[in-house]
């Protein structure tokens, strides 16, 4: 074996170490977006599938059926992967439903039978020439099945976009996450334009396909290193022992509270949580958390919704907002679903939003 395939397979190798780490660190990691940072560390074990797989035929020549389709199989998982992570990044309420499981359909289907699809270098003869372009179109089609995939997270990206520069204040997690979502989208729509060109005019060389692949992995560790307030941030409520807010500082902060939640009306971004709202008053999150529940609600989520509803209930009797079905006034008024909407209303007004806006429209 020559030195230079020693150092590729050896550089192949690492990044495959370190996507695992990196994963084992996310899973274990008790640290800010739980949820977000378990769906990259599932999403960088689906990379680990599709680089460990070519690691191993670079490696040592095994390559069993088997062994090559559970490798390709990633292609019909990453695209969704990617997906749960971005709105689970933004959205730390995001919640995985049955229906969601439906998205990974062809990956299980893929797994069952990946012992029974042929990979035709692994025979000869008629047989192999019989079944080189079925196995062609089925690679291809994994290809395409990720691109589709990479198009909705595009248009996903896009339409966070234009709610980010909507935002009047942007916080610096904001920018943060905006930049990580974006690389790993193009870094990885890159990856798979190299494996397409390889495919379809053999052209570069496949080792230099699986160098991007590989070069991928490093970069997105580094970058993660970059921005480490994305995998750190924290939404737990610290203590307020020795706190140093007086009265005076208290009042000057509710008045600036109440200035953001009445007149900017910033509760109506459904994103809006404990760390985001310090970050554009300028204050430490543990200070937000004592003023919101020793002064405003018992906690941040009660004192947020009580906003929320009471742009709820104008809207409902609103004769400009008749033709708003329910879940359209629950997202107009900032609430990222109907569910939450519907309990937090009838919290407070004892009703449910369609019982009120009955009781409101008749003369």
């Amino acid at each position: 074996m020559s030195l230079n395939k020693i150092i590729l397979i050896l550089f192949f190798y690492t990044g495959v170490l370190q996507s695992v780490f990196f994963a084992a660190y996310l899973f274990v990691s008790k640290k800010g977006n739980i949820q977000a940072n378990r769906w990259l560390g599932v999403l960088l074990l689906a990379l680990v599938m599709r680089l460990g797989k070519s690691s191993i035929i670079a490696s040592t020549g095994f390559r069993p059926d088997m062994l090559i389709n559970i490798g390709l199989s990633s292609y019909l998982i990453i695209g969704a992967l990617m997906l749960f992570y971005f709105k689970a990044l933004i959205n730390p309420d995001f919640r995985f439903r049955k229906v969601h499981l439906l998205q990974f359909t062809p990956f299980l289907v893929v797994i069952a039978f990946s012992n029974w699809i042929p990979y035709p270098p692994n025979y000869s003869g008629e047989y192999k020439a019989y079944i080189r372009p079925f196995f062609a179109w089925f690679y291809r089609g994994l290809h395409i099945y990720l691109f589709v995939y990479l198009m909705i997270n595009l248009y996903w990206l896009i339409g966070y976009y234009k709610t980010f520069k909507r935002q009047k204040n942007v916080t610096s997690l904001d920018k943060a996450k905006w930049l990580w979502m974006r690389s790993i989208w193009g870094m990885l729509i890159v990856v798979w334009s190299f494996y397409m060109v390889n495919h379809i005019f053999r052209v570069p060389r496949y080792e230099t396909a699986i160098i991007i692949y590989t070069a991928f992995v490093f970069l997105l560790g580094f970058m993660a290193l970059m921005n480490a307030q994305v995998f750190t941030q924290t939404f737990d409520k610290p203590k307020y022992q020795n706190s140093p807010l007086t009265n005076q500082t208290t009042h000057s902060h509710i008045a600036q509270i109440k200035q953001l939640m009445e007149e900017e009306k910033v509760f109506k971004n459904p994103e809006l949580n404990l760390p985001r709202l310090a970050e554009m008053l300028d204050m430490p999150t543990y200070q937000l958390s004592q003023i919101v529940n020793e002064h405003l609600a018992s906690n941040f989520a009660d004192f947020v919704n009580q906003y929320r509803v009471k742009e709820a209930k104008e809207l409902l009797t609103n004769p400009k907002y008749d033709h708003y079905k329910i879940a359209g006034v629950a997202y107009e008024s900032g609430f990222n679903n109907l569910s939450s909407f519907n309990t937090a209303f009838k919290k407070r007004v004892q009703l449910t939003p369609s019982q009120y806006r009955k009781q409101h429209s008749v003369v």
